[in-house]
């Protein structure tokens, strides 16, 4: 949270943060860039405790509630929204590991990574499967006739080649989920090396490759469950 002080409108009394301590009401600062993970009160590193980040939006939701602010005055109701705003948006970061990580290196370096170009090194062998299967399944669905009725819908979905598109999809996200499984797992051993000076450029160049594989990852989920969903109709 901050470290300056500053006098509350409600009770006078000299308070840090967003929030008096004394009163709970708004404090009159001006964000000119918001640190979400000093929202939080977190330490900015790249792994954190969700439990704790979700017991911390709760909490600070509740102050932020219209019905807490009634009685104040239009400024300091405005602030509120402003708060809350960037609490929701900074939660949605800290939240998801690759906008977190993202966030952190761009914290840290002070440039944000680039979104990657190509397909990183560890996703081509999945990646390459999926554009196969995707061409697959556009063949299937492009020489398969509409369904006249629902009851012809529902035996078409006893079709043994919609049958094995969709397992040979479901395959694949299984896949997907273990690869985002190896890369937070990843990132809790960089987190153990994070506070190593020496250590911290090659953990960021790390992160910012593993939050591309992560991207790739997210892409790939939308293409299988878009097309599950087109063989489904």
């Amino acid at each position: 949270m901050n470290e300056i002080k500053v006098k509350c409108l409600g009770c006078g009394s000299l308070e840090k943060g967003d929030f008096c301590g004394g009163c709970h009401t708004i404090l009159p600062i001006d964000h000119d860039e918001v640190d979400f993970f000093q929202l939080f009160d977190l330490e900015p590193r790249p792994a954190l405790d969700r439990e704790l980040l979700d017991q911390r939006f709760l909490e600070l939701s509740r102050k932020l509630h219209p019905d807490r602010h009634t009685a104040e005055g239009s400024d300091l109701r405005l602030k509120v929204l402003s708060i809350s705003a960037e609490l929701n948006h900074g939660y949605r970061i800290l939240a998801d590991t690759k906008e977190r990580v993202r966030y952190l290196v761009g914290k840290v370096t002070d440039q944000e990574p680039a979104e990657a170009k190509q397909v990183p090194p560890e996703m081509m062998e999945l990646f390459f499967e999926v554009h196969d299967l995707m061409g697959e399944a556009d063949a299937y669905l492009k020489q398969r006739k509409p369904a006249a009725s629902r009851i012809e819908a529902a035996l078409s979905m006893s079709d043994s080649g919609r049958r094995e598109l969709r397992e040979r999809i479901n395959a694949l996200r299984q896949r997907g989920n273990e690869t985002v499984a190896r890369v937070e797992q990843e990132i809790t051993q960089l987190d153990a090396a994070w506070d190593d000076s020496a250590e911290r450029p090659r953990i960021l160049e790390r992160l910012s490759r593993l939050a591309d594989v992560l991207s790739y990852m997210g892409r790939l989920r939308g293409s299988l469950d878009d097309k599950e969903l087109k063989l489904e109709m």
